[in-house]
């Protein structure tokens, strides 16, 4: 056991005030529950709380942009629908976390450069590992202060860190996704390098909805790249990462000007009016999935002809997705989600597809009081197993047939405790690979994140996390869309692209290093939703002999 496996990382925590956004406090409590993390010094500038209407962006924004921002927010942060606030303020707990913050009580707000000299002189000789600065209230010349300097949370690469309120022009100008990072700054460096990054679906009816789940996304990047640089070692880990983003951080940011929100009465009175046609919308319409197939002998995934195929469209109150083919004897048997609005929660059907194309209606086959989709399908020792989503448990189960295709029985569950979804299994090189979409947050969507794991058996609960895990942080490729194939010698990973909104296209990705250490892949290949005009989304691909399946989503009438 080496140095590295024992000794504890020294943290230092700098925070702008006693009321924090709740992601930033769940961030804390992450750093704290971390035994291999420990917080030897932790400074609040002000017992005062800051907001949106304090930041500097804000109050030179122009009044009909503020008052459009402010009523934004009052009216999507009182819906459950859109998940948790991240932006909530509140209060530092006394019994998690005090008295271990020293406070400077006569300190004008958070702003670079409000660290009392005392403070830094108390900083300097705690001796720490990292400083992590939740407030942007430190200067670069700060780095010195910790070993590996001053970490930082920064929604906008290409902007100032205190000029800017994270996620706005994002949605204000609909961008496909909303990037967010991990920086340090490193002692004796002129420039920050990128530690971490991801890429969240832009929710583009409200700035406040996208800016609270791009901080929802970021959550566990402080404690996850503390622990990756304790055990991979300074040297490794810093070389890896200046390698890694060199040049690969391609999200497209809004204009982050002033002019950017500061537009005219007319452009925010049609943006306005886009926002209340989506609202009308959403009431009087629905987004419902259906399948499509086709035969062919080959199938070009650089330039696949989705309007040649068959549609299989559902009742106008339910939708099926997630068709994973299987082929026994002279039938195709296709394994779908089923979700009902009645019930609203998915179940697992299967439908037959003959040689001459027929098809026969859906039978239930496997339903829980979860829910349910994403029925991989693998044979395996001359069983076959099913792989249904079961992150409404918590969990990924396998399940063994009893009697194909009909009859189901739990086998075991290969991982507990886990958000996870559309677990992928894959066999290679004498090794089992599991792809699944996961997130470190209960409030974080599953789009962002791609881990991996891996076991010398398929019947396991003991699989691996792999040391790159998360292997992709981008909402545009993260997210699994079906079985990894061979295509014409090469391993290609179908994905969601989930920029826009969650399932808007299909990607094809070359898996070009597969290994205990190393991931790396490359895009081949995309399918957008162009092939119809009421088609706004595409995000399952399986094949098996002759046929390929596919869904797609299209906005239909709400029944009453």
């Amino acid at each position: 056991m080496t140095d590295r496996d024992t000794e504890a990382l020294k943290i230092g925590l700098i925070v702008p005030s006693r009321r924090l956004p709740v992601w930033q406090v769940e961030a804390i409590k992450r750093l704290f529950a971390n035994d291999k993390i420990q917080i030897c010094i932790a400074y609040g500038l002000s017992y005062t709380s800051s907001n949106d209407e304090q930041n500097p962006m804000f109050q030179r924004l122009n009044r009909i942009a503020q008052l459009l921002l402010k009523f934004d927010q009052h009216l999507f942060s009182k819906s459950n629908r859109f998940g948790s606030n991240a932006l909530e303020l509140v209060e530092i707990s006394e019994d998690e976390f005090l008295p271990s913050f020293k406070w400077q009580h006569d300190t004008d707000g958070c702003h670079a450069g409000a660290l009392h000299e005392s403070a830094r002189d108390e900083i300097d000789g705690a001796k720490l590992d990292i400083l992590f600065d939740l407030g942007a209230c430190l200067t670069d010349e700060d780095a010195s202060l910790a070993r590996y300097g001053i970490w930082r949370h920064v929604h906008h690469p290409t902007l100032e860190h205190e000029s800017c309120l994270p996620g706005v022009f994002e949605s204000i100008y609909s961008r496909p996704v909303t990037g967010t990072r991990l920086e340090a700054i490193l002692p004796n460096s002129e420039d920050p390098i990128t530690l971490a990054s991801s890429s969240s679906t832009t929710y583009d009816l409200s700035s406040f909805v996208n800016r609270s789940n791009s901080a929802w996304s970021g959550v566990a990047l402080f404690e996850r790249e503390a622990t990756k640089l304790r055990l991979q070692g300074a040297e490794h880990y810093f070389s890896a990462a200046r390698k890694y983003y060199a040049g690969a951080n391609d999200v497209t940011y809004a204009d982050g000007s002033l002019r950017g929100v500061n537009m005219s009465v007319w452009f925010w009175i049609r943006f306005s009016w886009k926002i209340f046609l989506r609202l009308i919308e959403e009431r009087t319409r629905w987004d419902q999935w259906y399948l499509l197939f086709d035969f062919v002998d080959h199938v070009d995934i650089e330039d696949l002809d989705v309007g040649k195929f068959r549609a299989i469209t559902p009742p106008v109150d339910e939708f099926w997705a997630d068709p994973h083919v299987f082929v026994e004897g002279d039938t195709y048997y296709v394994f779908l989600e089923v979700y009902t609005n009645r019930k609203s929660k998915g179940h697992i059907s299967v439908i037959e597809i003959d040689k001459s194309g027929n098809v026969s209606d859906p039978v239930l086959v496997l339903e829980k009081d979860y829910h349910l989709s994403y029925p991989m399908i693998i044979r395996e020792n001359n069983e076959i197993y099913m792989l249904p989503e079961t992150k409404g448990n918590r969990s990924i189960e396998i399940y063994r047939c009893e009697r194909f295709p009909y009859e189901w029985k739990l086998e075991m569950t290969l991982m507990d405790d886990v958000m996870a979804t559309d677990a992928t299994p894959f066999l290679h090189n004498g090794k089992w690979w599991l792809f699944a979409a996961m997130t470190q947050s209960e409030h974080a969507a599953c789009t962002e994140e791609l881990h991996l794991f891996y076991s010398d058996q398929l019947l396991s609960s003991d699989w691996v996390s792999h040391p790159q895990n998360p292997i992709v942080t981008d909402a545009r490729s993260a997210r699994p869309a079906g079985k990894i194939f061979n295509h014409n010698g090469k391993l290609i990973r179908p994905s969601q692209d989930c920029s826009y909104r969650y399932g808007y296209g299909l990607v094809f990705n070359e898996i070009t290093m597969l290994s205990e250490t190393r991931y790396e892949e490359k895009r081949v290949s995309m399918v957008r939703p162009t092939w119809e005009d009421n088609v706004k989304g595409i995000h399952s691909y399986s094949k098996a002999d002759r046929i390929v399946l596919l869904d797609a989503m299209k906005s239909v009438r709400r029944t009453r």
